[in-house]
């Protein structure tokens, strides 16, 4: 799962990039819609990564899900086998949600619109700041794309085991020496029941992408009215559960009070105080010895001369 996972996770990250590119910086979903014909390379791919992150076969995603989900159920962790379907559903709907907003429907922008300043360079094909119409990235933003999405298709074939093939997948059995005993041990499970898991999850998966098609672009007043109608949840959503203030509250401020306080008195009064108070006691010295060392061969005859007269009284006197 880790390697499918970075196929399509990658594809998804830089397909996100690819977009922002050519909406000229914006990302907010609620401004885009309808990029699929003006983006038909980075819709392509982002349409496959999103198939693939929902576990629909034969895409890679749809063997690790499944082989997470089996293996769960087949050592008996039922609790996790339940929040790995909730899951599919969920990673299901929410990613098509993404996929629904960005590409289908209406555009919800202006083609020409200038959000901010700036300008393009036409001889190098790349843009500085906001406005101009949308368009697709360059092929050093695709090709990439193109790449991954092959893999995001095709990836999930290396772990393709039972009831598939037969036997061991390929690369169970490739990291047997490494894992050794700490593969867990698995109740039998007959063909039947492995299919009909297999197409639970993928039930689960096209249950949460319908819904997402149903609540985002065929009726929107669904997704409209619950949030109205659960606007508090809505909002906590929204804000993250307002984590992020809380994290600034609790952690954030004190530490960034704690160290004001520390740097306005041991920074400033008691190391720069010893070390301006040391060059301070330097600078008196120093201003003490220029009378002395004046550059003058008279001065200085003056204070030898003075110097052996001070001797000269001191022998006298004892």
């Amino acid at each position: 799962h880790v390697m499918t996972h970075a196929f399509f996770k990658a594809l998804l990250f830089l397909g996100s990039g690819s977009v922002i590119h050519g909406m000229h910086h914006e990302q907010d979903m609620r401004k885009m819609g309808g990029l699929a014909g003006k983006m038909p390379w980075t819709h392509a791919t982002m349409l496959i990564a999103t198939i693939a992150i929902a576990g629909i076969p034969p895409f890679a995603g749809f063997f690790s899900k499944d082989e997470i989900l089996h293996m769960a159920f087949a050592t008996g962790h039922y609790g996790i086998w339940i929040a790995g379907v909730v899951g599919a559903v969920l990673t299901a709907f929410y990613m098509f949600r993404l996929y629904v907003l960005t590409f289908r429907g209406t555009p919800r922008f202006e083609e020409h619109a200038g959000h901010g300043h700036g300008h393009a360079h036409a001889d190098h094909g790349h843009d500085h700041g906001h406005g101009g119409p949308v368009h697709e990235s360059p092929a050093a933003m695709t090709i990439p794309l193109v790449v991954l999405a092959v893999l995001s298709v095709f990836g999930g074939f290396l772990g393709m085991g039972k009831p598939f093939i037969g036997g061991e997948a390929f690369l169970e059995e490739w990291l047997k020496p490494v894992l050794g005993d700490a593969v867990p041990k698995v109740h039998e499970m007959s063909a039947g029941s492995e299919w009909g898991l297999i197409a639970l999850s993928v039930a689960v998966a096209a249950f949460g992408i319908a819904m997402a098609f149903r609540a985002y672009l065929q009726q929107p007043a669904i997704a409209t009215g619950l949030a109205e109608r659960f606007g508090g949840l809505q909002r906590a959503l929204l804000n993250k559960y307002w984590v992020d203030e809380a994290y600034d509250a609790v952690v954030v401020n004190p530490v960034y009070q704690g160290a004001l306080r520390l740097w306005r008195t041991w920074d400033e009064k008691i190391v720069d105080g010893f070390v301006n108070g040391l060059a301070s006691f330097v600078e008196g010295c120093s201003a003490i010895l220029r009378l002395f060392q004046t550059g003058y061969v008279g001065t200085y005859a003056l204070f030898i001369t003075l110097g052996v007269l001070a001797l000269f009284l001191h022998f006298l006197r004892s």
